[in-house]
Order: structure tokens, then C-alpha cells, then sequence
């Protein structure tokens, strides 16, 4: 029996980030994502606005771990790992 939950992981990821992250944002429109697929695992490398980033990664502000936290026990055919990377200075 195929299982209807199952599908592009990536794609799933995708919409499940847009879903936590955009609401939580200053700046919504900024988020980016690259996903590396590994053979065990998907890394997913976000990036956002330098405010949002500073938010996001706040010692005090424990939104982000929870996010990772949340993703590791995910139902997902490989594990995922989220990094936060430091917005690129333009």
C-alpha cells in the first residue's frame, strides 16, 4: 500500500519552512534556502535579511532551535540538518 504522505521530500521541506519561517521574518521576501542532498541526510543552508538574522540567531531567542529541533523528528526519508548562514554584505 503506497503511503499518500509521501512525495518530494525536498518539495515538502520547501513548504514546511515558507510555513514556520515567513511569519516569524521582517522580511518574508529575503528567505532563501539551498537543500544539499546527501545519501542519509538533507542540509538545508537558510539565508535572510542581516535584521532578520540577527533575530533568528539571538542566544535569548530560541525560535531557531526549536525549528531544528522540530525538522530532526520530521517524517522525512533522510534526516534534516538547518543552518542559519550569515547574510553575504552587497
Amino acid at each position: 500500500m503506497t503511503n499518500p504522505e509521501q512525495g518530494n521530500d525536498q518539495a515538502k521541506l520547501n513548504r514546511a519552512l515558507e510555513h514556520f519561517l515567513k511569519p516569524l521574518l521582517g522580511h518574508p521576501d529575503a528567505l532563501t534556502f539551498n537543500v544539499v542532498q546527501g545519501t542519509h541526510i538533507m542540509m538545508v543552508e537558510l539565508t535572510v535579511n542581516s535584521e532578520d538574522y540577527t533575530q533568528l540567531s539571538a542566544e535569548e531567542n530560541p525560535v531557531f532551535q526549536a525549528l531544528q529541533h522540530i525538522l530532526t523528528v520530521t517524517r522525512f526519508e533522510r534526516k534534516v540538518s538547518l543552518e542559519l548562514l550569515e547574510p553575504s554584505e552587497s
